[in-house]
């Protein structure tokens, strides 16, 4: 009895079981080929922007009223122990809102642009490596803003100068902080340099944050999404 199906119809291509029509090419078949952006997982990340914006925006305030404090009163006061605590408790909310804010921007970005090397985890993550903390995010933001700026063909963009100085006043701030803690015991002048210097720089994410989240709305592939 002849068989209704013919076994011959199909082969397998080598690849997990997976099977093709013989005869048929699939087109696009290249193992290591980029997947093409679909949308899925798109989120307007402007309103979670402000947010970012304004608690960072705290945190700096906080910071240049523990300077004020600092340089008024004695180290040993408990003005200058309230002021250090409500600081700290204020620095982490607008840092940890800052890398939420890494993780959901990287996320929109892979939806819409293909080839970007950073995943949203990893955006995340650079920030805490040894090493790689002093580039990688350095990097990721790049990817954010040239994708942003145009999501086909982003690598051919350049990026603007003020990427440069974010992350070069981010740097020094933190260097200079990380030095203020050593040599002086209480607020002197090497504590307000790190304070302005990395403030200048907070201002100037929450400016780029706002641009990119814009953007990534405004730019987007819209042969994906309508």
């Amino acid at each position: 009895m002849s068989q209704l199906i013919d076994p011959g119809l199909f082969k397998g291509d080598g690849q997990g079981g997976e099977t093709q029509a013989v005869g048929r090419e699939a087109p696009f078949a290249t193992p290591y080929a980029t997947p093409a952006p679909t949308g899925l997982g798109f989120k307007d990340l402007r309103g979670q922007t402000i947010v970012t914006i304004v608690l960072m925006v705290v945190a700096l305030v906080s910071n240049l009223a523990f300077n004020i404090v600092g340089t008024v009163t004695d180290p040993e006061s408990e003005a200058f122990g309230l002021a250090a605590l409500g600081y700290l408790v204020f620095a982490l909310i607008g840092f940890v809102a800052m890398l939420v804010w890494f993780y959901r921007a990287t996320k929109n970005a892979r939806a819409i642009a293909s080839g970007l090397e950073t995943k949203p985890g990893w955006a995340v993550g650079y920030f805490f490596i040894p090493i790689m903390s002093l580039y990688r995010p350095y990097r990721t933001i790049s990817e954010l803003w040239r994708s942003a700026m145009l999501p086909i063909g982003w690598r051919s963009q350049s990026d603007p100068v003020q990427l440069r100085f974010w992350w070069g006043g981010w740097l020094v701030g933190a260097l200079a902080g990380s030095l203020a803690s050593r040599i002086e015991p209480g607020v002197g002048p090497v504590t307000w340099a790190a304070t302005l210097i990395g403030g200048a720089a907070d201002l100037l994410f929450c400016l780029l944050a706002w641009q990119i989240a814009k953007a990534q709305v405004e730019n987007k592939d819209t042969t994906v999404f309508d």
